[in-house]
This record gives C-alpha cells, structure tokens and sequence, in this order.
C-alpha cells in the first residue's frame, strides 16, 4: 500500500432543496472549486451527483467508479425516519478519491466502517444532520471554509494518517473512536499440485501458537524443501486437501514458496533475468554463502579428475562412457542415501566438519550460465564436476528458481492417436471412480460399526483417513488392482474392461489419460507412484507416444 496514496477525501449529502451536495471535502478544491481561484478539481462532481448519492434502493451497499483518471470509492447510507428529516430519508456518503490505476481493495473496507460508524453516530444523537444547525457553519466551497467544523477535522486526519501511517485512531466522543486500518491486498494463491515442493521462508518455531489450525500444526515439521505435498500429507498422516489449503494458505500470506520436484533426470535454463543475477554482486555473494557445504559428493572430483587425465590415452572411449555412468551412480547413491538430511547436508562425512571456501564470482556465473535447454542435471554434473567440489546442488538449483533466473523445463507426454488414449481414459477413469466410492461406502460403514476394513485397505493407510479424498497405499494402486483380479476370470474384471476391446489393462488404460499433453512426468510419478524410467517405460507401451519438454 506505500504506493497508493489517496488524492481526497470528502463527505457529500442529499439536500431537500439543492439535491446532492457536497458539504465537506479535503484538500480543499479537490472537489468543489473554491471561489476567486483557478484551480481546477480533481473531477467534475455535478456530472456523477447521481451516482454518489443515489436512489434508496442503491443505498447501504459499495460503490466504485471511475471519473477523470479517478477513481471513486465510497458506501452510500439511508437513513428513514420521517419525523427527523424532511424528506423522511437521510442519505450521506463518505468517498475517498485514488488514481484509477492504483490498487483500491484495500479501501473499500475503510469505506464501509467508516460509513457504519457514522451511520450509528447519527442514529443515536444526529452527529451529521445537527452539524449543519450550528451557528457559524460553512460547507465546502464557500468563504471560510475548514475551521471549527468536526466532519471536516476528521475527514483531514483521516487522509493524513491513511497517506502516512495506514492507520488511524480518532476519539469522537466519550464512548465512540474511530479506528481504521489498510490491509494489504493480497492475489489469489496459484493451484497447488500433489508434486509440488514447499520451501518455508519464515521460522515457523518463532510464530507457531497453539491456536493455528491442527493441520497446519502437523505439516510444518516436514517442510523443508525436499517433501513434495503429497508426501507431506503421508508423514503427517493429514487429508491430501487438508493438506494441499494449509499450504495455500501458508503461501497466501509469503510464508512458503512452491518449486518443483529436484531430480537429475530434470532439465534447467536461465531465464532474461539472468542479466540482473550477473549485475548484482550483493546476490552473488549470497549465492555463494548459501551453495556452500563441505559435505558436497563432488569433493573428490578434483583427484578424481586428475588422474582420469593421467589415463586419458590408455582407455577406449566404450570404457570412459561406463565409468563415466557409474561415477553418476555413485553419486547418485550418495544424494540417495541422505534423503532424509536437509539439503546443506546432503552427504555426512564421517571426520569432523570443515568450512571450506565458498566458490568464486567467476564459477557460480560459469555454472549458471552453462544450463541450458536439452541437458539434462546428470550431464551437467558430470561435465562440471571439477567445479562443483563444495557446492550443494539442490541449494545451487534452488536458489535460482527462487530468485527467478532459472526456470525448469517440464517433461509431457503426448499421444500421437488422441482418439483412442481419451476412451481409454475416459472408461478408466470411470471404473476407478466407481471402485473408490464403493472402497469409500465401505469403510466408512466399517469404521462406524466396528466391522473389519477391506483387505485392500487394512495394512495400506489411507492419505483421507477413511473419509473420501485419494488413497496413498504402501503397494502400487494398479499392482493392488492386478492382485485382486488374479485368479477370478471374468469375474475379477473391472466394468468397462470389455467395452473396450483392446486387449489393456486398467492400469494402461489409466495411464492413458497422461497422454493429452497437460500433465508433467513429475505429475505422473507422483500419482501412480512409479519412479521416472519406469513411467516413461509404460508411457511408450501404450502405443504412439513423444515426449516433449517446454
């Protein structure tokens, strides 16, 4: 809200004989032209009168226009009294005036408690209508305008202390004070997706109490940058959507971001902003601090490296191509092995830590600049090992998709015959919904009257808790299918099989629906549980297949 600053304020009402009338504004001229001068309002009010003080019926409700670049906000009241006023109505409205491009949301609920405010100040003692009684009194426009009226007072410290301050506390009697606030607006958080991978950007332990939500209680110890969403949910034993708007609205509020799920297999490239990354030595600083770590699997790159040269000549090119395959495994299994560290640690050592030296200026933009569209992170890594001795890949990654100059390129795969995947998919899809509402009936029945549960769902934990949402069990969902079709014939066949006629299993027919060209390998992996060689395998079984990156 520090750019948005408001142009006036001012106080306008339906007079019985000259109609709609503006009896207060701040500054002044803003609205009604003072007398003996040349300049010029803000906007011409005459020519919206009838919008700021409308009809009965449009009253008690907000209102927003635009006029002359302007943008006018305000909350038209109506009062009905016959024995008070002459008209038996009194209509007022308090407007605050902002550029027509500025952001307003923030406004409209100053608006709306100051007009309930002052609707209740006149209701109880005619704090409006008894102003204008007073001897001495002067509205907008009119020679000694501004001293000794309380509207106008108020409507001046208003405008002061929301330009200055965003807040204001002002005492207008004994028992009533007016107290406003602007609140950030802020946009809707993006859809969160079962890979996704939160990263906190706040100490959780220093702003947890015991009164945030349960589900937010729980998931928080298992974020850390390295759990996807759905995996979060099985640690912590919560409801998948539970789950999935507690994380909203964490990053509602900026106090996690959602990358991407971090493999070897992916692909990386800068992006235009890598120009400011380069420019900015301060952010390179703070890369380097944060790449570092002495427990990097690359450390021993540097020997290792040296003597590879050494026998460069005495080895055939099949025999580096194998070693170069298994030095990746190894490391892989290193990366592997410490899944459950944080990613500054990837790899324990057994001796004591060190601290090396981060890498140079010089290296981390060498490294940056070197991804590109088409390489995978394996062969990046490989053909940088040298250079990556002390440097934590994951952080190293991490911190340019959160500073924006890196992007991932996401892997899709498209069925070149989209006919015949979509009725596989559609007939898939069915049977799987009829078979998981018939799993959903009977669980909640069984865990109401104390029945025993399924036996497809007794040793699997259900990700819903038994109470609808996707199921995560400990086997395969289509190896659990498979098992209990075995040995029934026809009889173990799920509806809609024979419908189809081309000889697939559900679990293909299920995968089908991958196949459209609008859900990520990642996604993929996630869903069916399978790991990434494995779900490209099975993809390209299913007949006319590409993959594409973008």
């Amino acid at each position: 809200m520090s750019g948005t600053m408001l142009k006036a304020i001012f106080y306008a009402r339906f007079h019985e004989e000259k109609g709609p009338t503006v009896l207060h504004q701040v500054p002044e001229g803003s609205v009604i032209p003072l007398s003996n001068t040349t300049q010029q309002p803000l906007f011409h009010f005459p020519s919206i009168s009838n919008h700021i003080i409308p009809r009965r019926e449009f009253c008690d409700r907000p209102l927003s226009l635009l006029a002359s670049h302007h943008r006018i906000i305000g909350f038209p009241v109506c009062i009905h009294n016959p024995v008070l006023y002459p008209r038996s109505d009194f209509i007022f409205n308090f407007c605050l005036v902002v550029d027509e491009k500025a952001e307003w949301g923030a406004y409209a609920s100053v608006v709306s408690k100051l007009a309930r405010l002052m609707r209740n100040l006149e209701e109880q003692a005619g704090w409006l209508s008894k102003e204008e009684r007073r001897e001495g009194w002067v509205k907008a426009g009119e020679r000694g305008y501004g001293g000794g009226n309380r509207v106008f007072a108020i409507c001046e410290m208003v405008l002061e202390d929301l330009n200055c301050y965003c807040e204001c506390m002002i005492p207008i009697d004994d028992s009533n004070t007016l107290n406003l606030k602007l609140f950030p607006t802020r946009s809707p958080p993006p859809p969160i997706q079962i890979y996704h991978v939160p990263l906190s950007t706040v100490r959780f332990s220093s702003l947890q109490t015991n009164t945030w939500d349960l589900t937010v209680q729980r998931i928080i110890p298992f974020i850390d940058g390295i759990n996807s969403v759905q995996k979060i949910a099985v640690l912590a034993d919560t409801d998948l959507t539970l789950t999935r708007r507690a994380l909203a609205h964490l990053l509602y509020y900026g106090c996690i971001l959602m990358l991407n799920t971090f493999h070897f297999g992916a692909i990386y490239a800068a992006t235009a902003e890598i120009g400011v990354f380069v420019e900015d030595t301060k952010m390179q600083d703070e890369c380097r601090r944060y790449i570092v770590t002495p427990h990097s699997p690359f450390k021993n790159s540097i020997i290792g490296s040296s003597s590879s040269a050494t026998n460069q000549n005495q080895h055939q090119n099949t025999t580096n191509t194998s070693n170069q395959s298994s030095s990746f495994a190894n490391l892989s299994s290193s990366f592997a092995a410490s899944k459950y560290h944080k990613s500054s640690n990837l790899n324990p050592s057994s001796s004591g830590p060190t601290s090396p030296q981060p890498p140079s200026r010089a290296t981390v933009l060498h490294l940056y600049s070197s991804l590109r569209q088409g390489l995978p992170l394996r062969d990046w890594c490989l053909a940088h090992a040298s250079s990556l001795a002390y440097i934590d890949v994951r952080r190293f990654i991490t911190f340019g998709i959160i500073k924006g100059f890196l992007y991932r390129s996401h892997r899709y795969a498209i069925a070149l015959r989209a006919a015949d995947t979509a009725a596989d998919a559609a007939v898939a899809e069915e049977a799987l919904r009829n078979k998981r509402e018939a799993e959903k009936t009977w669980r909640k029945a069984a865990m109401s009257s104390g029945w025993r549960t399924p036996v497809a769902l007794q040793d699997e934990p259900a990700l819903d808790g038994g109470f609808g949402g996707v199921v995560v069990r400990a086997k395969n969902e289509f190896e659990v299918q498979e098992e209990e079709g075995k040995g029934k014939g026809e009889e173990g066949k799920m509806p809609g099989v024979e419908e189809l006629g081309k000889g697939r299993s559900l679990a293909d027919q299920y995968l089908a629906r991958y196949l459209d060209g609008c859900h990520c390998l990642d996604e993929v992996c996630t869903d069916t549980g399978m790991g990434q060689q494995e779900a490209v395998r099975k993809l390209r079984g299913l007949g006319d297949v590409v993959f594409v990156n973008r």
